[in-house]
């Protein structure tokens, strides 16, 4: 090969690695926040988290997360312990009444949604000890004021989340246990394998503790490349809730509690705050949800909304779900 077309090469591979590196970061389009309706969601052809790549005998067996691309590996933060709030048991509110949810169903399985909101999950909250475990298995994820919707400030991101619906369900007299580690950092890949083994930890720990809430936040990205924004009302974000049934490969025998648990939620939700959920998305992954019947996946706004709007909405949550919770004690 002559040196000009060496060069020629070179160049080309240039070009090609910068205008990769614009698509992944969604270049100055991706940066622009939008406020669509349900409809004009549909219309874009958004229906829920993306699928997940299937594991290959190199990855551990485990899911990785619905990402509309690669994140980077956040820095190593600061461990902290995880905390206990004690609650005063003060929650006096009833399961809801509703029979009917509006639901995201990407798996084979036709539920009976009326049968399952009567039955209700087959678990209850300990009496003693912690009830309630937060944890975050991508703790850096951030909101439209951090650079790339990502930052190790627990400040900033679902950890500062998880700081407010531990509260705000003590407060209301529940015990709960908040993990404030960051799973996905120091890299992102393995995150769940990592908080699983945390999980499994606590349990033998506390054996009678059943609810699990994996807090995260939701990327969204049009085809056009902009964020879109979830708003319920003013100044919140919606919320969406994910629980799994392992039919695309891994074992989940008992994941029907967890899913009748996320209806009880959801017709909550529906009931005392219209639009604040998204439909309730039953995936065929697992998502570690096998580890407890009350386990499930909590997406709080997206990238495209701002912290102060996900804390809204987390207190919107936490009312609606503390109704489904005290009816279990």
């Amino acid at each position: 090969m002559s040196k000009k077309a060496l060069r020629r090469s070179i160049l080309g591979l240039l070009a090609f690695s910068l205008i990769i590196r614009l698509v992944s970061s969604g270049g100055t389009a991706s940066r622009a926040l939008t406020a669509l309706s349900p409809k004009d969601l549909a219309a874009a052809e958004y229906y829920g988290p993306l699928e997940t790549p299937q594991p290959t005998a190199e990855a551990p067996q485990y899911e990785y997360p619905p990402e509309s691309a690669p994140p980077p590996s956040p820095t190593p933060a600061a461990k902290r312990p995880a905390t206990v709030l004690k609650g005063s048991g003060a929650a006096t509110a009833k399961p809801p009444a509703a029979t009917s949810v509006e639901l995201l169903n990407k798996t084979s399985y036709e539920p009976d949604i009326p049968a399952l909101l009567r039955e209700g999950p087959d678990f209850t909250l300990a009496r003693e000890g912690p009830q309630i475990l937060i944890i975050h298995t991508h703790g850096s994820e951030a909101f439209s004021e951090s650079e790339g919707s990502r930052s190790t400030d627990p400040s900033l991101g679902v950890v500062r989340l998880g700081d407010v619906l531990a509260g705000e369900l003590a407060a209301r007299g529940f015990s709960v246990i908040h993990d404030r580690t960051m799973y996905d950092s120091p890299t992102y890949s393995g995150s769940y394998g990592r908080s699983l083994e945390a999980v499994e930890r606590e349990l033998e720990k506390y054996p009678e503790l059943t609810v699990v809430i994996d807090l995260h936040r939701d990327s969204v990205t049009l085809p056009d490349g902009t964020k879109w924004r979830s708003e319920y009302g003013e100044g919140s974000s919606q919320v969406m809730l994910i629980a799994t049934n392992g039919e695309n490969g891994l074992e989940h025998p008992n994941w029907l509690e967890n899913f009748k648990f996320a209806l009880r939620l959801q017709a909550s939700l529906e009931e005392k705050y219209p639009g604040l959920a998204r439909p309730l998305c039953l995936s065929g992954e697992r998502y570690n949800q096998h580890a407890a019947p009350g386990y499930l996946i909590l997406e709080v706004g997206t990238d495209g909304n701002s912290l102060a709007e996900a804390e809204a909405a987390v207190k919107y949550f936490t009312d609606a779900a503390a109704a489904v919770l005290d009816g279990m004690r």
